[in-house]
């Protein structure tokens, strides 16, 4: 209740409100899909390698960060909040 199914991101987009910020919410196949699209990243970075097969699509040079901030879980994992913008010629 209260959300919308879609069978693509293309047809997700359509169901959006005009002017409205659009969230993506992955995985992989749909982060890098909707990459080309996107103005704004706001990504996790846990200092941590986890073994799997899904990753987050590379970003090329065309983003820059804007905004960090770096915690500590409750068990000593650190971990940054990082917001990237794309470069605009």
């Amino acid at each position: 209740e209260g959300a919308t199914r879609a069978a693509s991101l293309q047809d997700a987009l359509q169901h959006a409100p005009a002017g409205q910020t659009v969230w993506v919410i992955g995985g992989a196949q749909v982060y890098a899909e909707a990459q080309p699209l996107a103005d704004r990243i706001e990504l996790t970075e846990i200092a941590q390698d986890f073994e799997g097969d899904a990753h987050a699509p590379v970003l090329d040079a065309g983003w820059h960060e804007t905004a960090r901030s770096t915690h500590t879980s409750t068990n000593g994992l650190p971990f940054s909040f990082v917001t990237l913008e794309r470069l605009r010629a």
